[in-house]
C-alpha cells in the first residue's frame, strides 16, 4: 500500500515478521539462568587522610556503592567538618549515613538498606 493511499483510508498494514533463525549467541543466552543478585551493589571500604577524601565517599556513593569509612587517623576537628559535609550532601542526594562504632560510618545510597541483629530484636 502506498503511502498517499494510507493517508487516503488512515490504514495501515502490519508489517509481515521476519522467520529467522536462531544464532549460537542466542542460544546460549536462552540456556543462560538469571543472576540471582541482578541489583548487586558493592560496598567499599575507605580511611580518609584529608577533608578533600570526602568527595570520593560522596561520589562513590553517587555511583551506587555503599561506603565503610574510618575517620581514626583524622583529628577531632577535621572529623567533625567531613561528617558536617557528608551530612550535606546526605540531605541533598537522599543517602544515609549510620555510625557503626566510635571511629566507624556505614554510608549507603538510596534503595540499599541495611538491617542489623539490633533492628531485628527490637522491630518485631
Amino acid at each position: 500500500m502506498s503511502y498517499i493511499k494510507t493517508l487516503k483510508n488512515g490504514e495501515i498494514r502490519p508489517k509481515k515478521t521476519k522467520n529467522r533463525k536462531l544464532t549460537a549467541y542466542d542460544r546460549f543466552m536462552a540456556k543462560r539462568k538469571a543472576s540471582p543478585f541482578p541489583y548487586a551493589q558493592k560496598m567499599q571500604t575507605f580511611t580518609p587522610k584529608n577533608l578533600f577524601d570526602a568527595r570520593l565517599i560522596v561520589d562513590q556513593i553517587k555511583a551506587g556503592n555503599g561506603v565503610i569509612f574510618n575517620l581514626k587517623n583524622l583529628g577531632e576537628v577535621l572529623s567533625q567538618r567531613l561528617l558536617d559535609f557528608l551530612s550535606g550532601a546526605e540531605y541533598a542526594l537522599g543517602f544515609n549515613v549510620k555510625k557503626l562504632d566510635e571511629y566507624k560510618y556505614l554510608a549507603t545510597p538510596k534503595g540499599m538498606q541495611i538491617i542489623s541483629d539490633f533492628d531485628l530484636n527490637f522491630n518485631s
